[in-house]
């Protein structure tokens, strides 16, 4: 592992919390450019969270917006016999990223 990689590890650690406590606060579908919005991050690095997130054995769920076009919706739901843990993050209390670009 290079210094960088060991460097970068816990802010993508910290970056798929985020996506991830974000995505399960509500069950609801939402674009790259919506978590984008409210998490602030470039929607390449959402998109590899929620492949990291599938690869961690939570469902994420695609759809096309509108039923078709190219904009694709994300829902995540939590790991199998991972209730309670679902309902943690639904109280979690999440406020939309306000810094500018």
């Amino acid at each position: 592992m290079s210094t960088l990689e060991a460097e970068d590890r816990p802010r993508l650690k910290r970056q798929l919390e985020h996506v991830r406590d974000y995505m399960l606060s509500m069950n609801v579908w939402r674009t790259l450019q919506d978590i984008e919005f409210f998490l602030g991050y470039p929607q390449a690095s959402i998109s590899a969270r929620l492949r990291q997130l599938r690869s961690q054995g939570f469902t994420v769920e695609r759809q096309r917006k509108g039923g078709r076009g190219g904009t694709w919706q994300y829902r995540v739901r939590a790991k199998t016999g991972a209730g309670e843990q679902q309902q943690l993050f639904a109280t979690n209390s999440l406020t939309p990223n306000t810094t500018s670009v």
